[in-house]
């Protein structure tokens, strides 16, 4: 029996000191559910404001990756030269290939002029062709170039305006020193702008030079130097033919005999 009693003691306060310590537990949990709220209700504040900064910046993103923007100097540039300098290029091949028949050379004259006089005016058109994330200078630069390149390009405009103008391919001769040196720094000048857009470039941008009409035998109508007799310097051919034969030392006449006296 006392043996009985003991074990419902022991068991009574293995219960009795039990409970202290759930109770202690339960209030950390408490403690801890306190100080969580708390931080959530801190928080809780400022979600709002980062909300909407993940949203601004989502916009922000996706406006300068995929939204509309001003086109740069470099943009205007491709967009015009892509547009432009195939056209010319197969113009001048036009004008090569009709070297022998001025006729035909002349209509590619024509377009060549038309188009090279679009492409400058498509040049005109922009503005500003400096960077806005570079320098003044170098904006100032890139601005000079290009207006170099149009001034080029209209003087070559004017040169074809005297050739299609001509009666003749003598005539369109004429203006063939003045096509050649046009037509040369048209396209040095246009290199070096190109470069002051986009930065130096290795490759340089050759084109042979324009080609011009066929002189032939005889382009304008006139006698050429060869079939003017003695234009070459040497007595005419037939010179000797009409001059009068010298006389030889035998053939000199003997003195008349004196009529003798009588």
């Amino acid at each position: 029996m006392e043996n009985e009693a003991e074990s419902e003691e022991s068991v009574a306060g293995r219960h009795h000191t039990a409970t202290p310590g759930v109770r202690r537990r339960g209030l950390a949990r408490a403690r801890r559910s306190t100080m969580l709220r708390s931080g959530y209700d801190y928080v809780k504040a400022y979600i709002p404001l980062f909300a909407a900064f993940v949203v601004l910046f989502a916009i922000v993103w996706a406006y300068i990756s995929f939204g509309p923007h001003s086109p740069t100097a470099k943009d205007h540039w491709t967009q015009i030269e892509t547009k432009w300098k195939p056209t010319i290029e197969a113009d001048r091949q036009k004008v090569s290939l009709a070297v022998n028949d001025f006729t035909a050379q002349q209509a590619a004259y024509k377009t060549l002029r038309e188009d090279m006089r679009s492409w400058m005016n498509d040049l005109t058109a922009v503005a500003d062709w400096g960077d806005a994330r570079a320098s003044a200078s170098v904006s100032a630069a890139a601005n000079s170039a290009v207006t170099q390149v149009i001034s080029d390009g209209t003087k070559l405009g004017e040169d074809l305006d005297a050739v299609t103008a001509s009666a003749s391919a003598g005539d369109a001769l004429t203006y063939a020193s003045s096509i050649t040196a046009d037509d040369s720094a048209f396209w040095i000048d246009y290199g070096a702008a190109r470069d002051a857009i986009f930065g130096p470039s290795a490759a340089a941008s050759s084109h042979p030079t324009l080609a011009l009409p066929s002189a032939g035998p005889n382009p304008s109508g006139s006698p050429g130097a060869s079939e003017i007799p003695g234009a070459s310097g040497s007595p005419a051919a037939g010179s000797n033919a009409s001059a009068p034969p010298s006389e030889s030392p035998g053939a000199a006449a003997s003195p008349v005999p004196s009529a003798s006296a009588t």
